[in-house]
């Protein structure tokens, strides 16, 4: 194990580091595969949150209004889920990993940064709850599809 500064550099230097290799978005590149910048935001996050002054100092208390933090949320989803918007920006991967660091992060403090309600709520959650799986499989599937069914 590392301890926590050394781990926070390590994952902040691999961030940095992929944020300067070329993977163009949507491609059969091997570098478009390679996502581990999103695995070290999660764990930069979860240093953080370890310690609860310097995390309840970070809180986005500007988010409390709903126009704002609406406004982000539609921002932060239209960043990750439009990769052909940016097929030929060579560290879209590195945005849209930091977006949906940021969506994690807002998420982390449960206060409602997040705008949802009821029915929208439930499903985000739900999709919350199977993301983590269906990111590390939707590749290999992918890969699947595309060379072995015609």
């Amino acid at each position: 194990m590392l301890k926590p500064k050394a781990g926070a550099a390590l994952c902040g230097i691999l961030i940095i580091v992929q944020s300067f290799i070329h993977r163009p978005a949507l491609s059969e590149e091997f570098w478009w595969y390679v996502r581990s910048d999103a695995f070290c935001w999660g764990v930069l996050l979860g240093y953080l949150s370890e310690n609860k002054e310097k995390f309840k100092k970070l809180e986005p208390t500007f988010l409390s209004n709903k126009k704002m933090s609406f406004f982000l949320f539609s921002f932060l989803l239209v960043v990750i889920a439009t990769p052909q918007l940016m097929y030929g920006c060579s560290f879209y991967v590195s945005i849209m990993s930091l977006a949906s660091g940021v969506l994690v992060y807002l998420s982390s403090y449960d206060s409602g940064y997040i705008p949802s309600s009821g029915k929208l709520k439930q499903l985000l959650v739900k999709i919350g709850d199977y993301s983590y799986s269906l990111y590390l499989v939707h590749m290999p599937v992918l890969v699947v599809i595309y060379n072995y069914i015609p």
